[in-house]
């Protein structure tokens, strides 16, 4: 069961990676993910409070975002 709040989810990633750090090994697959979904939602809390602290965006700004984004994922940037 996932919590709903993110840092108690935070919580939640960071118990299943140190569990899975003592039972598997570097290359397995749920280890991988556990430590891949920690990542996005510390990157994920980081963009909301820097959202919520700045003062409003136009479209263009949103679409600059979301380009850096999708870059870095190895989708089309174009």
């Amino acid at each position: 069961m996932r919590p709903n709040n993110q840092t108690e989810h935070a919580k939640y990633l960071r118990g299943r990676i140190a569990g899975f750090s003592r039972s598997r090994t570097p290359d397995d697959p749920e280890y991988i993910e556990a430590r891949t979904e920690l990542a996005v939602s510390n990157i994920a809390e980081f963009a909301r409070v820097a959202a919520n602290e700045a003062p409003p965006m136009t479209a263009e700004q949103v679409d600059r975002l979301t380009v850096l984004i999708r870059g870095y994922l190895g989708g089309d940037a174009a």
